[in-house]
């Protein structure tokens, strides 16, 4: 069994030198009709604005990211109501949104929240979750994030059950020139990006990248140091060219990660429980090649294609995934009242492993393919009305065809009213540890010993879900706007955990007493709650931002938690003192969850910014978690302590 212990920050302080085409837009500049019209795609895979997506979903933009002094990718996103982010350790962290951010069978958190950058899916099915620990890349070259709370598997398939992440990086003409960023803090010790953007002609745009960093230790809860430091290395490089046909996007990068944690695993033999500190070596490489076409008839093609390799030792053993995907997409010219997207996809995965000490995969490897086809059709009702129809079929090798569709409908009340609602069905597909793993939990003593072991159920079918949503947003002048969703999600099919009738066996070379646990399908119950998102602009070139979600359970009839709080929220507070002074200010709060013993909990991080006139340099201060010399965030083995850190960035 691998346990992963808590990490702890100081009192951060922050100096970004940001370059110039990287300066953060004046709040005074900004108002609230255009972040009502940022363009997005996630809600239906097509531009649109965010007023007229019918969807609960959130941007962080660029300007976000660089204000809030976020260190990390996971870090960005605490500014979306209702995403729970729970750190515990220095590294990982738990990440769902309306609910479910309970253990996988690996030991692992959260398995129904698909992530995708740039296209290409960041969520293992090897294990159903995403390795945030190791998801870096350089945030000042992100676009935009795009959260969709609520299904999206109409669209994007399996595994987008409880929502969607789409993070979105920036173009090759968007990066030019040199930039460098050099950091040192106490959590993040130091960190190192060297990038460099130049045109080649007047149709492509290149740049490359190399990163470092390095990570302190964090605390134990008796105090000591946790030994569960982090280094990685990457390098990545994006290319951008224009054709006479079209467009054609490639980007790739090379990640290694050195991550030590604490391991308290089980033994079959005295003294039957060992610890251990370890140090994990990770490798990650991924290529993609996007070409599309726009025609002046309004037509579009897209077709896309990645291949991801992942190198992660697992629980006493090592675990390798091999992905290959091509996803074609052809938005049809607009017909009548008619926009019509149909798309088809494939994707191969390879996974193998070789067996630990209490652990294997049976078999050791796995070849699986998923075949996709979707289709979307907006109708215009009306004049302000909008109509979404959509469907997604799959076939996979785990459980065979799947079905997912959805119907979505927005009505524009007025210039400033909106109200929308849906129900969408998606399902989320058994990982292979919870169809292949054998995984020895804990042993008793004696003679012979008592093993409680894990099997999985190779005869495992998907989870499925059925959603019911409504939607309103009000935009009153251009001063305040505001972003009300309601939920309720119906679960059937949830895998849960049996007990078994004991028996005697030789397991992984000992003879012992087995008292086996096996997973089987027929958990069911329902999640609801709401969301609520409003931004005020304020005099004197400040906004202030909120978000407060809740999220409830109710009759599961086999005793299921969701893990997560009943409420959460933030406030944040901005405010331009000067066109080359800036501050921000952003507060989270997150309700205890008895279950797991998790007490109350509120954060407070400070960000704030000086940039000469006309200069291509930033100097920014702030702190992290500094309401508390140490907090507790989620399944705490440690605490989170306050942070600092000093920032260079300069380009040339």
């Amino acid at each position: 069994m691998k346990v992963r212990y808590l990490f702890t920050p100081f009192a951060l302080l922050a100096a970004t030198c940001a370059f110039a085409q990287e300066d953060p837009t004046n709040l005074g500049q900004l108002s609230i009709e255009d972040l009502m019209k940022i363009k997005v795609t996630s809600a239906s895979k097509r531009t649109q604005t965010l007023d007229s997506a019918p969807a609960a979903i959130t941007v962080i933009t660029q300007n976000d990211i660089h204000r809030s002094g976020a260190r990390t990718l996971v870090e960005a996103l605490r500014l979306v109501p209702g995403l729970q982010i729970g750190r515990y350790t220095q590294n990982y962290y738990a990440v769902t949104v309306r609910g479910f951010n309970n253990p996988n069978f690996d030991g692992s958190n959260g398995n129904k929240l698909l992530v995708l950058l740039d296209g290409r899916s960041l969520y293992m099915p090897y294990t159903s979750t995403v390795y945030w620990e190791i998801e870096d890349l350089p945030l000042e070259d992100i676009d935009r994030i795009e959260i969709i709370r609520g299904p999206g598997g109409s669209l994007y398939g399996a595994n987008a059950v409880n929502g969607v992440i789409n993070i979105i990086t920036k173009s090759a003409s968007q990066t030019e020139g040199a930039l460098m960023v050099t950091s040192v803090g106490t959590l993040e010790k130091d960190r190192f990006l060297a990038q460099y953007g130049w045109k080649h002609g007047d149709h492509s745009a290149f740049r490359v990248y190399a990163k470092h960093g390095d990570d302190n230790e964090a605390f134990n809860l008796d105090g000591t140091g946790a030994n569960d430091t982090k280094e990685l290395n990457e390098v990545g490089f994006r290319g951008d060219m224009d054709y006479p046909g079209g467009s054609l996007m490639v980007q790739g990068a090379y990640h290694k990660f050195g991550i030590r944690e604490n391991v308290l695993a089980p033994t079959l033999t005295d003294p039957f429980e060992a610890f251990s500190n370890r140090k994990d070596t990770i490798t990650n490489s991924d290529v993609v090649a996007r070409w599309t076409t726009n025609e002046k008839s309004g037509g579009q093609t897209i077709a896309q294609m990645y291949y991801d390799f992942l190198d992660y030792p697992y629980t006493n053993a090592s675990a390798t995934t091999s992905t290959w995907d091509l996803d074609v997409q052809r938005q049809l010219p607009s017909k009548g009242n008619h926009r019509v997207i149909l798309g088809a996809g494939y994707r191969y995965l390879n996974n193998g492993s070789t067996p630990g000490d209490v652990q294997t995969l049976m078999p050791l490897t796995r070849h699986d393919s998923i075949f996709s086809l979707f289709g979307q059709d907006e109708i215009n009702v009306g004049a302000t009305g909008h109509l979404t129809l959509g469907l997604k079929l799959e076939h996979n090798t785990y459980t065979g065809f799947e079905w997912q569709p959805s119907i979505r409908y927005l009505k524009d009340i007025d210039d400033s009213h909106t109200v929308w609602g849906a129900i969408s069905r998606a399902v989320r597909t058994p990982s292979q540890t919870e169809l292949n793993d054998k995984l020895v939990t804990a042993v008793d003593p004696g003679a012979p010993p008592t093993a409680y072991i894990s099997f999985g159920n190779p005869d495992l079918t998907s989870e499925h879900l059925m959603a019911y949503e409504l939607g309103y947003r009000v935009r009153s002048s251009d001063k305040f706007s505001l972003d009300l969703a309601g939920f309720y999600d119906q679960y059937t099919d949830l895998i849960y955990s049996v007990e078994g009738a004991p028996f005697d066996a030789n397991e992984f070379g000992t003879d012992v007493h087995v008292v086996p646990t096996t997973l089987k399908n027929g958990e069911s119950g329902a999640v609801y709650g709401g969301e609520l998102q409003a931004r005020w602009k304020l005099p004197d070139r400040a906004f202030l931002t909120a978000g407060f979600s809740a999220t409830k359970q109710n009759r599961f009839s086999k005793g299921t938690t969701i893990m997560s709080p009943k409420y959460q929220g933030f406030i944040r507070y901005s405010r331009d003192f000067a066109s080359s002074l800036k501050a921000d200010a952003m507060f989270y709060w997150y309700d205890a969850i008895p279950e797991i013993d998790q007490p109350t909990y509120s954060k407070l991080d400070i960000h704030v910014s000086w940039r000469p006139p006309h200069g291509d340099t930033e100097i920014s201060l702030g702190g992290q978690d500094l309401l508390m010399p140490k907090s507790m965030q989620f399944i705490s083995w440690e605490k989170i302590p306050r942070s600092a850190y000093i920032q260079l960035t300069a380009h040339f």
